[in-house]
């Protein structure tokens, strides 16, 4: 029986994906290296790919704190301009906040992941925040997984991964946790087969069907 869930931040509980498209496009123009979105898709959010791979891959040679540095300077400004709950998670999350404890597990940046959460007000509702600076490997890898099963004090089969992405749903297979995949148009043709359930959108995550997994 499910005792805690774990959430996926970008894109399911904020729509970021496409301001860390955007960012990233303009911050590897500026330095003469192309990059579409297509690429960025499949690159980042299907398989978990990093700046500095995607660099290393072009044969590029640039500073990667710096490009790191511009891109998020670029990315906070989009979020503060436009970041709003993703299909009403905030709702979401106070609602099961009520009824069990909550993790997220990102593979973004603590700062990025830090000022979405805040700015949309839910932040305080999670007991603990696993992001890119606290893992060596990121998803499909299950490490930020079992962390967060850790600093919840929960055992891997207790816990529901929610997730919008293969990688996501991946890493909670390995873990040995349950899942539910709620696609977004940019993630609905990746492999899902992993996922205990799929869902159409997260207002359809209550704590009856949590409980029911």
């Amino acid at each position: 029986m499910a005792r805690g869930i774990i959430f996926d931040h970008d894109d399911l509980l904020a729509e970021t994906e496409p301001h860390h498209c955007s960012s990233t496009i303009e911050v590897l123009a500026h330095h003469g290296i192309p990059l579409t979105e297509k690429y960025y898709y499949e690159f980042w959010v299907k398989n978990g790919g990093d700046l500095a791979d995607f660099v290393k891959q072009q044969g590029a040679t640039v500073d990667i704190t710096q490009l790191r540095r511009e891109r998020r300077t670029l990315y906070h400004e989009l979020l503060r301009k436009h970041l709003v709950p993703f299909n009403q998670s905030d709702i979401v999350v106070q609602t099961l906040h009520a009824h069990y404890p909550l993790a997220v597990a990102s593979g973004s940046f603590s700062a990025d992941v830090r000022l979405s959460l805040q700015l949309m007000g839910i932040e305080h509702y999670f007991r603990t925040i696993i992001t890119k600076d606290d893992v060596t490997k990121s998803k499909p890898d299950p490490e930020a997984l079992h962390l967060a099963a850790q600093r919840l004090h929960l055992a891997p089969t207790q816990l529901v991964v929610i997730d919008d992405a293969q990688k996501g749903i991946q890493a909670a297979h390995a873990a040995g946790m349950k899942s539910i995949a709620i696609p977004t148009t940019r993630t609905q043709y990746h492999d899902f087969s992993l996922a205990t359930i799929i869902l159409g959108t997260i207002q359809d995550v209550t704590p009856e069907l949590i409980s029911s997994i």
